[in-house]
């Protein structure tokens, strides 16, 4: 009852009608699937959670969100269902942005799936997944099988931002066309194009591709292009080979032009944390290729070992080598399992050249799961006056019962951008389903 109390006091909070809207269906729904029969087969579900971090200007956050899903299926018809979803945050001390609350609407659409030709046609706020394609649009999309062996898949509506304050275009629509043998190969051509007050504001085209020449190799890439800035924003491309059941081989090959990739983007540092990058500060006008691979052998169920390299090179932040391996140990018998590893980054600044080591363990009893995980990077020199970055992370979940499920998580950080973080989280989980 707290928990639904809680939910309702979130709800009162949103100011969009539109995800007003949405929240309160799904309010209605979760409230009274306990107590009423449906036609159709409904399923609610709610996640309650509660963080706490200190910010580097010291601000005390402590909010509180609620994701929420509702799916409903068999509506008069086996091939007709509706799906929603949307999140809600309200702070309980310092604001986490310039509101106090903040929601949004993730998606709501109609779902009409049919196993003739696998037809599918979506018409609502939705993701659209197409190839090169990862919009999420309020409109329709429509996919489908056609003879011999082509496929075709289009869309069009408003495009969704999630800043209000960023420009997103106001017209969006593209597709994909393809063709496979599922035995062999799919490649595949789209097109995105998205527009505002009649002007283009995004144009682009990609070719994706899957090809499996033996049972032992497959090859899968990507490739997409910026009409308006005539320029190609990303290959991404990975060969995997298995030649023996015991031994896997990925070599990957990928290079961004960060300008053509995030045009019109409304700043031009962004933050982008990875190994090759731990500060997290990247220019929009870089460029970027990496080439490497990495070779996996597992000679038992018990033990995985992995050793890996890379090669970056940036046009502005220069090149930089990463090198090193893991190792995996699972205990299925007593569902543990445990990983290590180490690698060393050697590039042309004090931010890429450090040993990076990490621990990790997860173990499941019955109900309950935990897991451990430890991450540290020490630089060759210090950056900020510090030697070293560190992340801990304990996290345990219980399953009280098949709705419902609980849990916590806390996280301790050192990094040259933050003398200290501390952030943490508890969570409840609660499913509503009603199957008539």
């Amino acid at each position: 009852m707290r928990h639904l109390t809680t939910f309702k006091k979130l709800c009162g909070v949103a100011n969009k009608g539109l995800l007003k809207g949405a929240f309160v269906i799904c309010a209605i729904a979760i409230l009274i699937l306990p107590d009423f029969s449906f036609a159709v087969d409904l399923q609610a579900d709610s996640k309650l959670m509660l963080r706490a971090r200190q910010t580097a200007d010291e601000k005390d956050l402590l909010p509180v969100y609620d994701y929420m899903s509702l799916a409903a299926t068999n509506i008069l018809d086996p091939r007709l269902s509706f799906y929603a979803g949307a999140w809600l945050r309200l702070d309980l001390h310092d604001k986490s942005s310039d509101d106090s609350t903040e929601g949004e609407l993730q998606y709501a659409y109609l779902n009409f799936h049919s196993d003739n030709n696998n037809l599918v046609a979506n018409l609502g706020r939705q993701f659209v997944t197409e190839g090169g394609i990862s919009e999420r649009i309020d409109g329709a999309y429509v996919s489908s099988d056609l003879p011999a062996g082509f496929g075709v898949a289009a869309f069009g509506g408003a495009p969704v931002t999630t800043d209000t304050d960023e420009d997103g275009g106001d017209i969006i629509y593209g597709g994909r066309l393809s063709h496979s043998d599922s035995r062999w190969y799919t490649l595949g051509v789209s097109y995105l194009y998205v527009g505002e007050d009649g002007d283009d504001f995004r144009e682009e085209e990609a070719i994706d591709s899957w090809i499996h020449p033996i049972s032992q190799v497959d090859i899968t890439g990507l490739s997409s292009y910026n009409s308006i800035t005539d320029g190609w924003m990303e290959h991404d491309y990975l060969v995997s080979v298995t030649p023996l059941d015991e031994i896997s081989i990925d070599v990957n090959y990928t290079r961004i032009n960060y300008a053509d990739y995030f045009y019109n983007m409304t700043s031009n540092v962004f933050s982008l944390i990875t190994l090759s990058n731990p500060t997290g500060t990247m220019d929009s006008r870089e460029e970027m290729r990496n080439i490497g691979g990495s070779v996996t052998y597992s000679p038992t169920e018990l033990v995985s070992l992995t050793a890996e390299y890379k090669n970056y090179d940036y046009e502005i932040a220069g090149s930089a080598d990463l090198y090193g391996g893991k190792i995996l140990l699972s205990f299925s018998s007593i569902n543990l399992s445990s990983g290590a590893s180490v690698h060393r980054m050697e590039g042309d600044t004090d931010e890429t050249c450090y040993w990076a080591y990490r621990l990790f363990t997860s173990y499941k009893a019955d109900k309950l799961i935990t897991t451990l995980d430890f991450l540290n990077m020490v630089f060759d020199e210090s950056i900020s006056g510090v030697d070293n970055s560190f992340v801990a992370v304990a996290s345990a979940s219980y399953n009280v019962n098949s709705s419902l499920k609980a849990g916590c998580s806390a996280e301790y950080s050192e990094s040259p951008e933050f003398d200290d973080e501390v952030r943490g989280m508890l969570y409840l989980s609660y499913l509503f389903g009603r199957a008539e």
